[in-house]
Formats: structure tokens, sequence, C-alpha cells
């Protein structure tokens, strides 16, 4: 009778076929993410003898999950792995430790805000995969430790195979896919759920809201030379810069200077000791200004990008909000909101036609008008024009009709001023 009952349900067919066709050898069936499931055809009844189902096929099944990450306050996550868990829906039919299928936990490494992934896998005998998505389907939970700094959704999902008849064949077979149900109710018999809510994904936020950053202050008073030129005369306005160069220009921009010798080690994997930039990088770091890439690494050569360089301006004032302003910077974009506070603040502009090409690599040019806005500082071109002989730096490269002129004079000479309102009275220059 029991076995009549279970050729009933889900599935009870479909691995049979599997299991045929295979023999003896291990495969893999794949769960597409992020696709929304048929609903579940309306089984015939099938009398158990006519599908028999070996013992001897092992099953390993592959659930893509989907991890989102925000981050909130001004700090980075203190941690960066999270797991799930799979486990069966009725304790009948055993769990990972008791040999009825053998779980390897879905565990995914973050670093920053974004979406990342990872597979979860179960090899499980065709035979107790049968009992075990027949009747009742299996949950995959996040595991919950209360880290400090997160918050947890405390998701929960509750899977069923996606199951097709096969009238060649006579029997259903696995689709390769599942049904996910993140609405449902568990009951003494059994686990009730609407198949019209079936979602196309397993999905899990966590939000990190911690503040563990030390305070970084932009030094706005003095105002010296933070972009020079380069042998020759020469300002290379069009030149990218690195991310290594942005982080030391930025380190010696900071009120709180780096101790003398003092070593600031950085925790990414490819900035060893003997980078020219070790010790900027790690100095950023601990501000929380510069961080790096999911898989750990910096990639301190690599040239910054407009994207990249307004996240970092916007982080000295923790701030992040404004309203979307440009047509190429979606609300998904992960410096959407950087983006918007640094158009707001007048930071960063944007193009004639409404973008801001935020993975273009940032210019020199613009490194050096966007971090003038940002210090708020304004060159006295009277004084300029009438002191050109005599200032500390002048460009082979540029002169009044570059859109950035003034901006990299004012980056490239040191200067005591006064202020009256936004405008500068330079006193004295000095390299």
């Amino acid at each position: 009778m029991k076995k009549r009952i279970l050729a009933i349900f889900l599935c009870l067919i479909l691995t049979v076929s599997l299991a045929t066709a295979a023999a003896a050898e291990d495969f893999t069936v794949t769960l597409p993410p992020n696709i929304l499931p048929p609903n579940m055809p309306n089984q015939p009844e099938i009398e158990p003898d006519e599908t028999p189902v070996p013992n001897d096929t092992t099953m390993t099944l592959e659930i893509p999950i989907t991890k989102v990450v925000t981050l909130g306050g001004n700090t980075a996550p203190q941690r960066t792995t999270f797991t799930f868990d799979a486990t069966p829906s009725d304790e009948r039919y055993g769990s990972s430790d008791t040999g009825l299928w053998e779980v390897q936990n879905c565990t995914v490494s973050v670093s920053g805000e974004g979406a990342f992934n990872c597979v979860m896998t179960i090899r499980i005998e065709q035979e107790d995969l049968r009992d075990l998505t027949d009747l009742h389907g299996i949950f995959i939970t996040e595991t919950y430790d209360e880290q400090p700094g997160w918050t947890y959704d405390k998701a929960r999902w509750f899977l069923q195979p996606q199951c097709k008849w096969s009238d060649a064949a006579q029997e259903y077979k696995w689709t390769g896919g599942w049904n996910c149900y993140n609405k449902f109710e568990v009951t003494e018999d059994g686990v009730r759920f609407d198949p019209d809510d079936a979602q196309g994904g397993l999905g899990f936020v966590n939000t990190y809201t911690e503040n563990t950053y030390k305070t970084a202050t932009l030094n706005k008073t003095d105002h010296f030379a933070f972009l020079k030129g380069y042998p020759g005369g020469g300002f290379a306005p069009g030149k990218n810069m690195s991310r290594a160069e942005v982080t030391t220009m930025f380190a010696r921009l900071l009120t709180e200077q780096m101790e003398a010798n003092k070593s600031y080690p950085a925790s990414f994997s490819d900035v060893t000791s003997a980078h020219w930039a070790a010790n900027y990088i790690g100095y950023m770091e601990q501000f929380g200004i510069v961080r790096g890439y999911s898989d750990g690494t910096f990639r301190p050569n690599a040239p910054i990008t407009r994207a990249e360089f307004a996240a970092i301006c916007c982080r000295f004032e923790q701030l992040t909000d404004g309203a979307a302003t440009f047509t190429d910077v979606p609300a998904s974009h992960w410096a959407a909101k950087s983006i918007a506070y640094a158009a707001k603040r007048g930071w960063v502009t944007g193009y004639a036609d409404g973008t801001f090409k935020p993975g273009n690599n940032i210019t020199r040019a613009e490194v050096a008008a966007v971090t003038c806005r940002l210090l708020e500082r304004s060159a006295d071109e009277a004084y300029i024009r009438a002191h050109l002989k005599e200032m500390p730096r002048v460009f082979a490269d540029m002169n009044e009709q570059h859109w950035a002129y003034w901006y990299a004079m004012e980056a490239a000479n040191g200067h005591d001023y006064t202020r009256s309102g936004n405008a500068e009275t330079w006193l004295r220059t000095y390299p």
C-alpha cells in the first residue's frame, strides 16, 4: 500500500528513467537560476510494478543560490562568508548525518555590496530521493549564527522537483528544475502551499549595519599640491590613474596622517609588502575608503573607473542618497547611490547626452576637477596669470583653453590663501 501511495506522488517515475539511462553511473541535474518554473502537470496513476527503480544509482543535485548583500552605515562587512543548509521536510527521511543523503553545504564569500552566487550539491540514492521528494520536498535555509552587525531575513525555501509526463515512456521524467516556494505552511500532514506561488530561484538578502571604520577626514584647510606632473613638464590630462595612485593621493589628503616608520598591512591577496603603495592601501583600508573585490583582491595597478572614484568621494561623508540623474546608471547599479549623491553635491557631472559612463576609466583631468570640488578648492585665475613664470608648476600640454586647466593648476601648486565666499585669493605659492 505504501508503495502504491508513493507512486502517485511527484517524481516517482522521473528518477527511474534517469537511473535506467545512467545505469550505475553518476549524473548531474542542474537548476537554472532565476527561471520561473511551470506548475506541476496532473499526474495519472501508475502501478508501482510498471516502474522498477534500481538501488545502485547515485544522483547529484545542484541547486544554485543567490546571496544579495547591502551595506549600511560607513563600514565594510566583518563577515565575509554565508552558509546554507538543506534538510528534508519530514524527519522520517533522516538528515545529512544519518546517511540518507550527503549535503555539501553552499558557502558564498562576499566583499562589499552586490549579488553573489553559490551552488549547493546533494548526493542521494535514487530510491531515497523518490521517497523524499514524492511526499515532502526539501527545505533550504541559511545558517543563522547571530553574526554581529548583520541583519538576516531568515528566509526558508521549500523545493519540489519539476516533472513532465512522457507518453512514449509512460512515466514521469525530471526536467532538471525545481518549483521553489517561500510561502507555505508546515502541518502534521505535510507541507501545504499554492502551486501558483512558485518562484524563479532561491535568494537570500543580508544587510550589514555596524559602523566600525575609523573616521577619515579630508584636509580642506591646507592647500598643498596633491597632483603633480611628469618629467618633461606635462600634466597628461587624458591619462588614466590606477587604483593605487588614487588611494595614495587621498591618503596624503587626510587630516590624520600616517605615522612615520609604521607598517599598515593590507588584507588584499594581491597587495604584498613589496608593492610601492602597500602602506597607503593598508592605511586607507582601515577607514573603509577603499575596498576590494569579491575574490579578495584589490587590483592596485588597474585603472580606476568613474563609478569607483565617485564611491570613494562619498565615503568621506558616509552618505549615499539622491535620485538617479543619469540615463546609464540604473538603480540596480552597485554605485548608483554614490553617483547620485556625488552629482547632488556637484562633485561629478555627466555628459551632454545625459550619461555618466560609470565604467569608463577616469582621467587625470577628471580626478583634478572632482577632487578640487570635493575639497572646496578653486584656483585664483588672476594670481596665476600675473605670476605664471613664478608658478612652481606649469604644464606644456595644457593651457587656459583646456576645460580642466584651472583645476590642474589648483591641484599641482601649493599655496597660501584667503577666502571670500567660494573665491580664493592666493598670497604665495610653494611646491
